[in-house]
């Protein structure tokens, strides 16, 4: 009778020794024998990035054209070894034997523009080897007439299991739509949660969406949450991974007040940055948004060129559960481009829009910039339009303390040697830099990385077009192309074998 009781014991003792063992070990690296094995860092071996509807086409009198930029800077790879590609393939083609790379790179420090002709689809760029640390793309659209006259800008961006975008409406004369994309072999499951300015929306029908594999699903979100004046959204993914992407259109009537694609928005936080705010006569508003189940209050500051401060009225503005809320910051603002910095007690998500406004015969142009995280790595701009009647400029905010980044142009879409240069962003100020100084033909691709030391610095690219019938404009928030991934140190099971 005395066996059982002794088994048990035994068990419990066993046990006690591998929790002690595990505490010992689990935060501290620490295996059985007193040596600690330090978390590592190894260079990314592989990237994938999905370019969202990549088309050129005329209809009648108006022409869309679209330009795709594809480059690796080659502080990245430094110190890597030779080899490696980059290669851009049709969605609909991937897989397929008789698949024809779009375009493709074997050069570190370089970039490659596909000009566009016809409907490519959704383009799937996969690096490997020592060209996937830092590998960026990027698209640039124009339509200068019609309803859906602008200009857009946005990143392509790797399949994940979450996303935030957070600015798409429903209202009259609004269209937004949501784009899945999914690059791999096996179907993808997907819940679309949305919120609105009363709160959380009850939208059945975004959730348990199923995107096949190798395609993508487009939701017109006034199907799910029609007049809603401003959403948050938020993808969440089952099973599988999928890149998402999101553009918005605005017309009254049929006079045309801007399009753009919404860059995806950095994950709640109770501090986000907000770069590339432009300044100038027409409406700059910050949208902020509320995921969580309980009410907060976030304070405002604009970083802007000339000092860092609280905008009057925006100490302390309440943000209820569930919701979103549009702020203003015209005035705040004026002619000089800022950063915005949202701080609250519980995590937001924050964006802003940028608005010509309307001009003399009504036209105006739209553009949408979000939280990012701060710069940690390479992040690189490759479709900077220059010359003629268009300018480009890159952001740069320092909400903290100084900060100090270099500015490298790219092969492929720069002129002869690449141009570097060394700036310095002084503490709580935004500074602008002209990237047409930079270009020696139309495009310029250029990575921006912060340098040892560096404070805290967050980046923007802004697009300004003399239009037709008004100025057009686009802004593309940056962020830190990812160079390392995080190795974890392996460990015995110390349960194995124990009784059952």
């Amino acid at each position: 009778m005395r066996r059982p009781v002794f088994a048990l014991g035994l068990v419990v003792a066993i046990l006690t020794i591998t929790v002690v063992v595990a505490e010992a070990v689990g935060s501290s690296a620490v295996v059985p024998g007193g040596r600690s094995r330090a978390t590592t860092a190894a260079p990314v071996v592989g990237v994938r990035l999905v370019c969202p509807d990549v088309v050129s086409r005329q209809v009648g009198q108006i022409v869309r054209t679209t330009r795709v930029g594809v480059g690796q800077p080659a502080s990245a790879g430094e110190g890597s070894a030779s080899g490696g590609s980059v290669v851009v393939t049709r969605l609909k083609e991937l897989g397929s034997a008789k698949a024809r790379p779009v375009a493709t790179l074997t050069r570190p420090g370089s970039s490659v523009k596909i000009a566009v002709t016809g409907d490519l689809g959704d383009l799937v760029v996969d690096g490997t080897g020592p060209l996937a640390p830092g590998l960026a793309a990027d698209i640039f659209g124009l339509r200068d007439a019609g309803p859906y006259r602008g200009i857009d800008g946005v990143a392509c961006t790797s399949p994940a299991g979450e996303a935030w975008a957070l600015g798409a409406s429903t209202t009259v004369g609004e269209h937004s739509e949501l784009r899945l994309t999914n690059a791999d072999d096996q179907p993808a499951l997907v819940d679309v949660t949305l919120f609105g300015a009363k709160g959380r929306i009850n939208a059945a029908a975004g959730r348990g969406v199923g995107v096949p594999a190798r395609a993508t699903r487009t939701i017109r979100l006034e199907t799910l949450a029609p007049e809603e004046r401003l959403l948050l959204i938020r993808v969440q993914v089952r099973s599988g991974r999928v890149a998402t992407s999101v553009r918005v259109q605005s017309q009254k009537a049929a006079t045309p007040q801007g399009q753009d694609w919404l860059p995806l928005a950095a994950a709640p936080s109770k501090r986000t940055v907000v770069p590339g705010i432009a300044g100038g006569a027409g409406p700059r508003r910050l949208v902020v948004a509320n995921p969580g189940e309980i009410d907060t209050t976030a304070s405002i500051q604009l970083v802007s060129s000339r000092a860092t401060f609280v905008p009057r009225g925006l100490s302390a503005v309440t943000v209820r559960a569930g919701s979103v809320v549009s702020i203003d910051v015209t005035k705040a603002l004026g002619a000089g481009a800022a950063a915005a910095v949202v701080t609250a007690e519980r995590p937001l998500v924050a964006a802003a829009s940028i608005s010509t406004g309307p001009q003399v015969n009504g036209y105006a142009e739209l553009a949408w910039t979000a939280g990012v995280p701060r710069l940690t790595d390479p992040a690189s701009a490759l479709i900077n339009v220059t010359k003629l009647n268009r300018s480009s400029a890159l952001i740069l905010s320092a909400p903290q303390s100084a900060a100090t980044v270099r500015l490298t142009t790219l092969l492929g879409l720069a002129p002869g040697v690449p141009i570097s240069a060394t700036l310095t962003i002084p503490a709580g100020r935004t500074l602008s830099v002209d990237l047409n100084k930079y270009a020696g033909s139309v495009d310029v691709g250029i990575s921006v990385v912060p340098l040892g030391g560096s404070g805290p610095v967050y980046a923007a690219r802004l697009i300004l077009q003399r239009g037709r019938r008004s100025p057009l404009i686009t802004v593309l928030p940056l962020r830190s192309a990812p160079v390392v991934r995080v190795v974890h140190p392996a460990f015995a099971d110390l349960r194995a074998g124990l009784p059952r």
